[in-house]
C-alpha cells in the first residue's frame, strides 16, 4: 500500500477515545500493536503515535 493511503485509511483508528471503553481499549491495543511492529511509514507512525499521546 502507498504510505499516504495507509495513513489515510488508519485515520479511522485515531478516534478510539470517543468509543465506549470496551471498544476503545481494543482499538488502542491494536494501535499499540501496529506501532510496535516498526514496519510503518513515517506518516502512519506519526498518525498512530499522536493518537496514543493525545
Amino acid at each position: 500500500i502507498n504510505p499516504q493511503v495507509a495513513a489515510r485509511m488508519a485515520n479511522a483508528f485515531v478516534h478510539w477515545k470517543k468509543l465506549i471503553p470496551q471498544q476503545g481499549d481494543l482499538m488502542k491495543a491494536e494501535i499499540e500493536r501496529m506501532v510496535k511492529t516498526g514496519r510503518l511509514s513515517n506518516d502512519l507512525h506519526e498518525l498512530l503515535t499522536t493518537s496514543l499521546e493525545d
